[in-house]
């Protein structure tokens, strides 16, 4: 299946404009250099509650249709990556406006 936001971020991560992991999306974040946030659907934890709860604060979209092996072949990536964040405003808007 082929999905235009996971081909979106795969194109962002080749540019180096995401942060992966909760840590560094977190610090995006309260840097205001954040502007979209992927979530695998099936993450449940304080941190998710916490970035979400960051993200309606800042006005920052989030997206959670995707599960951690789809999110992680999207990078490129084995590891099971359950959060991303885009730090590049082009990326997160051109995301955003896939339908």
């Amino acid at each position: 299946m082929t999905n235009n936001k996971l081909n979106l971020l795969g194109l962002a991560y080749r540019a180096k404009k995401i942060s992966i992991g909760s840590d560094l999306t977190i610090e995006a974040i309260k840097k205001n250099n954040c502007f979209l946030v992927f979530f695998d659907k099936d993450y449940s934890s304080s941190t998710e509650k916490q970035i979400k709860k960051l993200c309606d604060i800042n006005k920052i979209p989030y997206i959670n249709e995707f599960t951690k092996d789809e999110l992680s072949h999207a990078i490129g990536k084995v590891a099971n990556i359950r959060v991303i964040g885009i730090i590049d405003k082009g990326f997160g808007d051109s995301i955003v406006k896939c339908a």
